[in-house]
């Protein structure tokens, strides 16, 4: 069992832990104002067992500079309070013409990879891969999305057969994450897939609201969230029928309510009221995909089976560190009793 590392979107408790020879307490501890990291940002403010934990403020120094600041309540290294994110990105130089650019091209890129995809192969089942890294701002989503192909490859073969979406700072490597872009992917799949032999996979992957949006971040393009709603009104449309959606977000248990149904597997990362882990830049991926798609696997044969043990390792991960129960993620899932049976007979 391997330890995907410290959970947290910044994760820079580790140097607080080697600086400052913090120790673990039931109480949370005040650093000192505006204390520097080795990095040259600064955290002031609540730590507990070694990571942000109650309210403080975290800036962005170096590369990430014009991040600007995080200024808010804290649980376990991840800032859970995203409507107070500050940016204080400089004005880049014509901002209307750069943005334009950036959306011109970025319809071919998209354009390429629906070109790109292969028909589906009749009398057997295919999987069709749809992958959305939200957050621009940090490189662990764009590992992320790639490490979910990657596992789901070794179950299927989708390598002409999925659509990459990301928002990245490099945002010539994949088309951006944005609602249209989604929307198109989707109906750009389901074009190509047989609704009575074929599966769609959809991988979500960002910071979660506490409302269930999910982050669609782009620097220097402002764009609007994705819901658990938008979602649903955009496979509504479509023919497929057997969905599996992976969802990698902090309280990422709202969106199973407006997607289940008979023909769909739905897990999630954490329950509706609850935060989960590995979304920094420090981080290889998120924790929850680091479970779904290597230390347990992505398996459809028994998917009861492979839940409880996502759901074990999470724990294990939890418990490993320390982390007291009332701040555990709690995965969630459905499995509609149609694809039960479908899997059932595959």
């Amino acid at each position: 069992m391997s330890n995907p590392g410290l959970p947290s979107p910044l994760r820079r408790a580790l140097p607080l832990v080697t600086i400052l020879l913090l120790t673990a307490c039931d109480a949370p501890q005040l650093l000192p104002p505006d204390t520097r990291l080795p990095d040259g940002s600064t955290y002031s403010g609540d730590i507990r067992d070694g990571l942000f934990h109650g309210e403080g403020s975290y800036a962005f120094t170096g590369e990430s500079e014009d991040l600007g600041s995080l200024t808010g309540i804290w649980e376990f290294g991840e800032f859970v309070d995203q409507e107070e994110y500050v940016a204080e990105a400089p004005v880049p130089e014509e901002p209307a013409l750069l943005t334009e650019t950036i959306l011109v091209e970025d319809r071919q890129r998209l354009n390429n990879q629906i070109e790109s995809l292969a028909p589906e192969q009749a009398g057997g089942a295919d999987a069709y891969f749809l992958a959305v890294g939200g957050d621009g701002t940090e490189s662990v989503f764009m590992r992320d999305i790639q490490v979910a192909k990657t596992g789901l490859q070794a179950q299927f073969d989708v390598e002409n057969r999925a659509i990459m979406l990301l928002n990245h700072r490099d945002y010539e490597t994949f088309p951006l994450a944005t609602r249209p872009s989604i929307a198109s992917a989707l109906e750009a799949l389901d074009a190509q897939m047989n609704p009575e032999e074929d599966l769609l996979v959809v991988h979500l992957v960002s910071h979660g609201m506490q409302n269930g949006q999910l982050l669609l971040q782009q620097p220097g393009i402002e764009l609007p969230n994705l819901s658990p709603q938008d979602f649903a009104e955009m496979l509504e449309p479509l023919n497929v029928r057997r969905k599996l959606l992976v969802i990698s977000a902090c309280y990422s248990g709202q969106w199973i309510e407006p997607l289940k149904d008979a023909d769909t597997l739905i897990i999630t990362s954490a329950r509706a009221d609850r935060t989960s882990f590995g979304c920094g830049d420090d981080s290889e991926m998120t924790w929850f995909t680091k479970a779904v798609y290597q230390s347990v696997g992505l398996s459809l044969a028994d998917p009861d089976a492979m839940f409880e043990d996502i759901n074990q390792q999470i724990r294990a991960w939890e418990e490993e560190i320390g982390m007291e129960e009332s701040n555990w993620s709690y995965p969630q899932s459905h499995l509609g009793e149609r694809l039960r049976e479908w899997l059932s007979e595959r």
